[in-house]
């Protein structure tokens, strides 16, 4: 009798990307607490570059989100 090895599974790289890129930010987000100052289409604004990089950080989540949705959306 021949026993048959289950075939391996792949490897799940895309929760490893996004694992990484989620650790990436939080140290740069982290590394960055001084003032700035940040032109926002007619108004000046000043806040901790934190919460400026996290702001963009979820914008740019968003983005990609709704891109995805609406390639998802498309092809159905």
């Amino acid at each position: 009798m021949s026993t048959q090895q289950p075939e391996p599974r792949p490897v799940p790289w895309r929760p490893i990307v996004a694992l990484v890129v989620l650790v990436a930010a939080l140290v740069l987000i982290l590394q960055n607490a001084q003032e700035q100052r940040v032109d926002v289409f007619w108004m000046t604004v000043t806040m901790p570059l934190w919460i400026l990089l996290a702001t963009t950080f979820v914008l740019g989540g968003v983005a990609g989100w709704l891109v995805k949705a609406r390639r998802v959306r498309r092809r159905s």
